[in-house]
């Protein structure tokens, strides 16, 4: 005798693929009940399935990661596509993304502490002027001691600095930048 389904009345039929149809107390559900009933309780359940998900996310690393993986070869194009059209809308948040990115690679490569930091709030404590020289304009953050130096990346490391300044100090360590600075200031001058 067929089943049906004990949302929609539907007829349920046995085939290969029977397996799609859950049983639950002697009523049966049909795929699309049973996906709108998931979604519906996924709806009413949303901290605690983040947190099942989480979990899940955090015991099955590896999983996820070749999961990923497999995702990115089978839509590679598409994402690259996606990617481009949001760095070309974003371009402040890709810089900072990058900057991260770059700072946290020469962090690891050198072996020292690498801590997120408030960019905002750096520039907040050097009221949004270049520790160097003043300017309040293209902000960014300088490590006082480079991170190729053994600097750390972490916010009692990092001043304010235009970029004039931070590219012309370089990996150079701040008292000899400094000195340079100044006697190539002197020179001007006299």
């Amino acid at each position: 005798m067929p089943k049906q389904c004990r949302v929609c009345d539907t007829e349920l039929i046995p085939d290969e693929n029977w397996a799609v149809y859950r049983q639950t107390w002697h009523n049966y559900i049909c795929r699309s009940c049973d996906s709108i009933d998931s979604r519906a309780y996924q709806e009413s359940h949303k901290k605690q399935h983040a947190a099942q998900m989480k979990r899940w996310r955090e015991t099955h690393r590896e999983e996820k990661a070749a999961q990923g993986r497999r995702w990115y070869e089978t839509h590679k194009k598409k994402t690259i596509v996606r990617a481009r059209h949001w760095s070309k809308a974003h371009p402040e948040q890709r810089r900072v993304i990058a900057y991260r990115g770059l700072t946290k690679r020469r962090a690891r490569l050198a072996q020292v502490a690498y801590e997120p930091i408030d960019q905002d709030m750096i520039f907040a404590h050097d009221s949004y002027r270049c520790v160097y020289c003043g300017s309040a304009e293209n902000l960014t953050l300088d490590h006082i001691v480079p991170v190729a130096r053994g600097g750390t990346h972490t916010e009692n490391n990092l001043v304010t600095a235009c970029l004039h300044c931070n590219i012309s100090k370089g990996m150079k360590p701040l008292i000899v930048w400094l000195c340079h600075r100044l006697a190539s200031c002197g020179a001007n001058v006299g």
